[in-house]
């Protein structure tokens, strides 16, 4: 129980700096936020300094951290300088989008990434898997938006076995049942999810296959192989499992920067997720916008940070908890 509050603590810890470093650097860019709110037009310069006043962007810096900070805890993330809405609704709207998409692309990267790097790890001298290893890894080398584009190019333009983009069709999505529409959805899924786990699987894929080459040179396994146990079989009872902790770490600190790359992927692909929304506020100075998908962001990021811990501690027993840790030192001392 300590060592989950302590990580709380720690997840809230970073939430806090990045939500603060963000609304400090959106305040400190050049250029009036609003410039391009709609309502400012037609208004008299009377009218246009109480709208400042609302919205505290003529008191100092401490003064409106102050002002949102109360507001966040009260649940409001504030209104739009663009249009004067409440940005909740699409902050939440925006973030279950890149859920939406983040999620499968990173399951997609570890399931391919894992199979490719044990595959390539544990029978090395096959030709075959040697050629698909190179083949994947190759595609680090490459930005991921040439990787999203070359899908797009040839699954959406090409053989048109996917739509260009968005996120489900406006006539299945008024017209359809539920079935259709869930269908629909996951076929504007595939190509954005797919380039972000082409591209990243190669990473788990190297780190797999280093990972499985040392559990295959170890004493255990050659002795184990001189004894007569199938490759195949000491591979899936001992190897992936040996192999799989340096993977799951890999794969836990490559959802921050999976996140982050979601933005390449959303603007090709016209994936209204947290990604576009951040790069449109930043573009229009609408700081409630960006400060509050910030927020959801990091908070994200946070808890899968704390996901990963657990998860290696899953995949590998020796490391445990720290509870349990200290519990089993206290034991042992006593």
């Amino acid at each position: 129980m300590r060592w989950i509050a302590r990580r709380l603590a720690r997840c809230l810890l970073v939430v806090a700096i990045a939500t603060t470093a963000g609304f400090v650097m959106l305040r400190l860019l050049p250029g009036d936020p609003l410039s391009q709110s709609i309502e400012q037009r037609g208004r008299t310069p009377e009218a246009r300094a109480a709208l400042r006043a609302r919205y505290a962007l003529d008191a100092s810096l401490m003064e409106q951290g102050a002002v949102y900070l109360s507001r966040v805890v009260r649940g409001d993330l504030g209104t739009s300088l663009i249009d004067g809405r409440p940005i909740a609704p699409d902050v939440a709207r925006a973030a279950a989008l890149s859920l939406q998409l983040a999620v499968p692309a990173l399951l997609g990267a570890a399931a391919l990434g894992l199979l490719l790097g044990s595959a390539r790890g544990w029978f090395a001298d096959h030709r075959g898997i040697r050629a698909v290893f190179h083949a994947v890894t190759a595609l680090t080398v490459l930005p991921e938006f040439m990787v999203a584009l070359g899908l797009l190019l040839v699954f959406a333009v090409k053989v048109r076995w996917f739509p260009v983009g968005g996120v489900s069709d406006p006539i299945v999505a008024y017209t359809g049942d539920a079935g259709s529409r869930v269908l629909d959805r996951l076929h504007h899924l595939i190509l954005p999810a797919g380039s972000l786990a082409l591209a990243w699987s190669a990473v788990v894929a190297r780190q797999q296959a280093i990972a499985t080459q040392s559990a295959r040179q170890s004493l255990a396994t050659r002795a184990a192989l001189s004894r007569g146990v199938a490759p195949l079989s000491l591979w899936m009872r001992y190897g992936a499992r040996v192999a799989l902790p340096s993977s799951v770490t890999t794969i836990g600190m490559m959802f921050p920067a999976l996140v982050s790359g979601t933005i390449v992927a959303e603007t090709i692909f016209s994936w209204p997720g947290l990604g576009r929304l951040i790069v449109l506020g930043i573009g229009t100075r609408d700081y409630p916008l960006v400060v509050g998908a910030l927020l959801v962001t990091s908070t994200l990021l946070a808890l899968a940070s704390v996901a990963t811990e657990l998860m290696l501690a899953w995949a590998d027993p020796r490391t445990g908890l720290p509870a349990r840790s200290d519990t089993r030192t206290a034991v042992l001392t006593s």
